[in-house]
């Protein structure tokens, strides 16, 4: 049995977690919350590697739950992105927050009517 963690009380409270929830929690210093930052951070890293070798990218736009929690994704996704991915591809390529920050539905929505005029 796993033990209970503030941000997430008991099973019938699992559907209510959400990314910036367990982003608040590591922001006040909670431990598994810091770690399971961490673990996205390294796999985000991982993927990004791919990425960065196959395609050589000169810039990574990511959005979502990086635009409010980068502070707490760049340091395991930078390590890893270190030791992973191919020096030259990686020293032209910037990764960077989206800057529509949660806007993303709405810019969606004004697209898809942009393209129902058209």
């Amino acid at each position: 049995m796993g033990e209970k963690v503030s941000w997430c009380a008991g099973i019938s409270e699992l559907q209510a977690i959400t990314a910036q929830g367990v982003a608040e929690a590591a922001n006040n210093g909670d431990t598994l919350a810091i770690e399971v930052f961490e673990t996205c951070g390294t796999y985000l890293g991982k993927g990004l590697s791919v990425l960065i070798d196959i395609l050589n990218p000169e810039c990574i736009v990511i959005g979502s739950i990086y635009v409010g929690a980068s502070h707490l994704l760049i340091p395991p996704l930078t390590k890893v992105l270190q030791t992973e991915s191919l020096p030259l591809a990686m020293k032209v390529c910037r990764i960077v927050p989206a800057e529509i920050d949660e806007r993303i539905g709405d810019m969606a929505s004004l697209s898809v009517a942009a393209n129902q005029l058209q």
